[in-house]
């Protein structure tokens, strides 16, 4: 790591996310994470987010780990895919932000 993703339409970038061995340094405790989740919004609403979720999922279990975190301040849109809430951290600037974990 980190190694980051890309999904495509034809030879256009859609979204993209990478997986990184540290998000926060607060927390360098916790690995993977899961970072820079993006999806064009013009293909928003079609599960695409899902699906790259899912696939990291997938590329952390082969790795053989059995767990993966994100930071976000966003609620209600991880929890829909089954990532926990599991407390605070803290941003290069001091905001806090939120700590999901996503047990594989």
């Amino acid at each position: 790591m980190p190694r980051f993703y890309v999904m495509l339409d034809g030879d256009r970038i859609i979204g993209g996310y990478a997986l990184l061995r540290s998000d926060l340094n607060s927390r360098q405790d916790l690995f993977p994470w899961f970072a820079c989740l993006h999806v064009d919004p013009e293909y928003r609403g079609q599960n695409l987010g899902g699906q790259l979720q899912t696939h990291a999922m997938n590329e952390v279990k082969a790795k053989g780990y059995d767990k993966l975190y994100l930071c976000t301040d966003l609620t209600d849109y991880y929890e829909k895919n089954n990532w926990a809430y599991i407390g605070k951290g803290y941003l290069l600037d001091d905001e806090e932000t939120r700590i999901y974990e996503y047990k594989i």
